[in-house]
């Protein structure tokens, strides 16, 4: 297996060549993808809020801003977990998004 500093540059290297070859389709499938993540995560811990509260006053934290502030910071730390998850998701959508969007293109012009 290739040490994790190898993984990362070959996966950097790869999400260039996805932008490059289906540009805006690749980027706007990334987004959606990770944004949708993102509220699947905040939805997860705000069904979750007493498991997330007790978590959070573990750490200390008592007041509703800084329960509010941990359940982000919470929500970030699992979203960042997921987004290899995200990426391959976008992988596999921004081909399919761009060639959808290449067949609608086609159809339009004179």
């Amino acid at each position: 297996s290739a040490p994790p500093r190898a993984k990362l540059a070959t996966a950097a290297q790869a999400a260039r060549q996805m932008t490059s070859q289906y540009g805006l389709a690749y980027m706007a499938a990334k987004n959606a993808v990770a944004l949708a993540s993102m509220l699947i995560t905040l939805a997860a811990l705000r069904t979750a809020k007493s498991a997330t509260a007790a978590l959070i006053a573990r750490l200390g934290v008592s007041s509703a801003a800084g329960e509010l502030a941990g359940r982000a910071a919470l929500a970030v730390t699992i979203h960042y977990a997921l987004f290899p998850a995200v990426c391959l998701t976008a992988a596999a959508l921004g081909p399919r998004l761009h060639n959808a969007t290449q067949r609608r293109l086609g159809e339009r012009r004179p």
